[in-house]
């Protein structure tokens, strides 16, 4: 299980129509699942209670566990989209991109807890870097470790997590611009989304988030990653 948090900012967020009927939700947020079990369900969970509410989409892929069984008996409340047959990560993202209308798009792992003001915290750094077509997001493991700062795309042309393995305190956590997102969790303003087109289905999950990367440069975005120095509660 990881941990995702992000710094505060304050600021005015831009509000979009909702067609599912959440009127103040302008993020959707689209998990890609496969045999996830509890780990999908406290995903959903810790979504659900956020400080801002999210639209929460679930991409089944072909699970073989009742992790989807289990999300319906518990009535969490998520749009299921279940595929009778595995597309892997890339296909899923794209299946799920198709249903996803919201101003600002996420797609992440099924492994995931949000700290609850995650989505806030996401929203405010949007508004705050309007150039911007992706945000990235601060992952922590469970232990206290730095997952991921964002994607670094370094001078010997090899693509990494930033801080992958790191204290938090030897970690570089500002606000800056970072060449992608980590495939964990990846942040979209729509437009961007669009411009960038489909995943490449034909390519494994990391040089397919690698090439998303590339396309959101191609079509002139910029991606700002916006990550706080210090654990939240939630991250214990």
């Amino acid at each position: 299980m990881f941990f995702i948090l992000n710094n505060s900012f304050k600021g005015k967020f831009f509000i979009s129509s909702d067609p599912f009927g959440f009127p103040n939700a302008e993020t959707y947020v689209g998990i890609i699942n496969y045999n996830g079990g509890s780990e999908l369900l406290e995903c959903v969970r810790s979504l659900l209670a956020q400080s801002e509410p999210v639209r929460i989409f679930v991409f089944d892929n072909a699970s073989a566990d009742n992790s989807i069984q289990r999300l319906r008996e518990l009535g969490l409340e998520c749009k299921i989209i279940e595929s009778d047959k595995n597309l892997g990560y890339a296909g899923a993202c794209n299946g799920l991109l198709e249903k996803m209308s919201a101003d600002i798009q996420v797609l992440c792992n099924m492994d995931l807890e949000f700290d609850s003001t995650w989505a806030t915290n996401l929203l405010a750094c949007f508004e705050r870097h309007p150039e911007a077509g992706s945000v990235a997001s601060l992952v922590m493991e469970k232990s206290g470790v730095v997952n991921a700062v964002g994607v670094q795309f370094g001078t010997d042309l090899f693509a990494k997590n930033e801080a992958s393995g790191l204290n938090i305190a030897d970690a570089d956590v500002r606000e800056k611009e970072v060449f992608g997102c980590y495939g964990a969790v990846m942040s979209f303003r729509k437009e961007a989304a669009m411009a960038a087109g489909k995943m490449d289905a034909s390519f494994f999950l990391f040089f397919c988030i690698f090439l998303y990367a590339i396309y959101f440069r191609k079509v002139r975005y910029h991606l700002s990653s916006s990550m706080l120095p210090l654990m939240s509660s939630k991250a214990r």
